[in-house]
């Protein structure tokens, strides 16, 4: 599992520290590092690590955890969503451009679904409504996926 917005400490202790990750800023609640992915560096290094996974032999594809991340990095850098939609299919492009016979599932990326669908071997969503009154998450929402 990867995410496309966030290195996480957890999850690759290997590069989290690494002074070349663009860093926008910090997701204090899990403890990532909220990161530019505007920035080219960071999809060739996403794809670099996924190269050194796929050589294992032992993974079959990739689930990209919180894809939508695009909205934290929003208030960060405000005025520039449709830039970070945008970046995300293009990571997600990327990704299945260098590894066609791999699968790829995100969680969310509503916003960016229309323009990486057909990269995408399926979808999954979480979150889609708020706590249990039903109301609808201002994020993203399942008509987005037509």
């Amino acid at each position: 599992m990867l995410e496309i917005s966030k290195a996480k400490r957890y999850e690759a202790v290997h590069y989290f520290n690494d002074p070349r990750i663009p860093v926008l800023g910090m997701n204090e609640n899990w403890g990532s590092k909220l990161v530019d992915i505007r920035d080219p560096w960071w999809a060739n290094f996403l794809i670099t690590q996924l190269r050194a996974s796929y050589s294992s032999g032992n993974f079959e594809g990739v689930f990209f955890d919180t894809a939508d991340g695009y909205w934290a990095l929003d208030p960060i850098v405000p005025g520039h969503i449709a830039e970070f939609i945008e970046a995300t299919a293009d990571i997600i492009k990327a990704v299945k451009a260098a590894f066609p016979d791999k699968g790829i599932i995100p969680n969310r990326c509503f916003n960016a679904f229309p323009f990486c669908k057909e990269a995408l071997s399926c979808f999954l969503f979480e979150g889609l409504y708020y706590g249990f009154s039903g109301e609808k998450s201002a994020e993203g929402t399942a008509e987005l996926l037509e």
